[in-house]
């Protein structure tokens, strides 16, 4: 009897205890119908920006634990390409996917109020979700008006307003701006809106802001060294195709428009000192900010290409402080500077940028 007891207090204890779950564990179980046997992932946003796992699907079933320090966080489901779902983490929790491929925007989320919260608002958008939507964009941004401290705001705010061709930057400050602080303390939007703020700077009619960068001789050129004339920034790097087609069209311009020699500078100086009313001819510098981080890699290229304009690099490639100054996320891409300083066009090319430079230039050929 005594061995009874001790064996059923045993049962009692290892019922109580080894079902408990570890309250720094997150639980995700899921179901992908039409997905049989292959690999996901699941990438971490925010506290687990370094976060990314692979998740093995057997038979269309999966599932995995998380050890967690943050208490709720998000995180991707990426499926495929047109396929990716946020999943909310949150300790302690066993949260259970379901989605079919055939379906279309078959998903929903259990586990936890936000994960529910977002399925029950994913199911009221058009099928298959598509953010270029102009129903779904304004039933997101409603959504957003109306839940100022929903964290499912800042995956809607990406997906709708800042991963589109051409991101309404005013509109998304907007937006930010409604949201509650503690979600403008998370790093992806503090991220977003540093950038934004860069960009504001570096937006058409705002003064170019200022640099000084090596040329090839290795002498510091400044943005003042361009001052009284027009000058056409281009980004550039020797490794890409598209750089190397961008050039051949900026030596038509550079050709189109040449620089004065110093002789013709003076004499126009001296002119103006004895004439009032006569005013020099307004003239056209190019300076290319080269993206190479390999120094003999770039200065072999404005070699073979012949580049005759000022060549400038900090050997810094994406993370050059001039590429996030002028807010440059693609290249080649041109920036226009009238002889004030002042921003007057970005991503201006080929005959419109000809076209430009002749309507300012006032040059007739």
């Amino acid at each position: 009897m005594k061995q009874t007891l001790i064996v059923l207090m045993l049962l009692v204890v290892c019922l109580s205890g080894c079902n408990k779950s570890d309250p720094k564990q997150v639980k995700i179980k899921g179901e992908i119908k039409g997905l049989t046997t292959d690999t996901i992932y699941l990438y971490g946003n925010d506290e687990l920006s370094d976060f990314v796992t692979p998740v093995h699907v057997e038979e269309g079933k999966f599932s995995l634990k998380i050890d967690m320090d943050t208490t709720l966080t998000q995180a991707i489901l990426f499926i495929d390409r047109e396929k990716q779902y946020p999943v909310y983490l949150e300790r302690g929790k066993t949260i259970h996917i379901k989605s079919d491929l055939d379906i279309p925007g078959s998903y929903e989320a259990k586990g936890g109020p936000v994960n529910e919260e977002f399925t029950a608002f994913y199911k009221t958008l058009p099928q298959p979700v598509d953010p270029n939507d102009t129903l779904s964009i304004r039933l997101v941004s409603e959504y957003i008006h109306r839940n100022h401290k929903s964290l499912i705001n800042i995956y809607l705010l990406d997906k709708f307003f800042v991963r589109t061709p051409s991101p309404d930057l005013a509109g998304i400050k907007e937006l930010i701006g409604l949201m509650d602080g503690s979600l403008q303390d998370k790093p992806y939007i503090e991220r977003l809106t540093e950038l934004i703020e860069q960009s504001e700077k570096a937006e058409v009619g705002k003064i170019a802001p200022s640099f000084t960068l090596t040329n090839p001789e290795g002498e510091k050129i400044s943005r003042s060294e361009f001052r009284d004339r027009y000058l056409l920034l281009t980004f550039w790097a020797s490794w890409s195709d598209s750089c190397k087609r961008s050039n051949e069209e900026l030596k038509k311009i550079y050709k189109r428009y040449p620089p004065k020699t110093q002789k013709e500078r003076d004499r126009e100086k001296k002119r103006e000192r004895n004439n009032k009313n006569f005013k020099p001819s307004l003239e056209l510098a190019i300076a290319g900010v080269s993206l190479d981080m390999d120094k003999e890699s770039w200065k072999e290229a404005v070699k073979q290409d012949t580049l005759k304009w000022e060549q400038l690099n900090d050997f810094s490639g994406w993370n050059s402080t001039v590429v996030k100054q002028y807010d440059i996320n693609e290249i080649p891409y041109n920036i226009l500077i009238d002889d004030r300083g002042r921003i007057i066009a970005r991503g201006i090319k080929g005959k419109e940028l000809v076209s430009k430079l002749d309507s300012l230039l006032k040059q007739k050929k």
